[in-house]
């Protein structure tokens, strides 16, 4: 939980230092702050959070059924079809990695083009839950 709070008052400080600075550099602060959640995401033991251990479990799962065989699983054919692919070349580590940086990517995109503040409603996603 203490990482939680680090990472939050950062993003908070960050978005003061973008506002002294008139928003001269708001992408590169964005940036970094894309880069901070993204590496705590990327990083995180498969033991935190109640679900990654479900999802390692059907990745491992991908690389041993053939590829056009979707019947192994519970989840969506799409996903077991990005599982297969990113099987053929990664780690449980790397498809972490992976796996958080899709949508992640995807909220930031979403949030800078349709938020009028962008950095609450970047505090507001980590606050309220990805």
């Amino acid at each position: 939980m203490f990482i939680y709070w680090i990472n939050a008052a950062v993003i908070i400080l960050l978005a003061c230092l973008d506002t002294m600075m008139q928003h001269r550099y708001s992408k590169f602060i964005s940036s970094i702050v894309f880069l901070q959640l993204f590496g705590l995401l990327a990083l995180r033991s498969p033991n935190v959070g109640a679900d990654i251990l479900g999802y390692i479990e059907s990745f491992e799962l991908s690389k041993i059924y053939p590829f056009g065989d979707f019947e192994y699983s519970r989840f969506e054919k799409g996903y077991l079809l990005l599982n297969k692919i990113i099987g053929l070349f990664a780690s449980d580590q790397i498809f972490v990695a992976i796996i958080a940086f899709l949508p992640l990517s995807l909220f930031f995109i979403t949030i800078k083009r349709e938020s009028k503040i962008f950095w609450l409603s970047i505090i507001l996603l980590l606050t309220l839950g990805i």
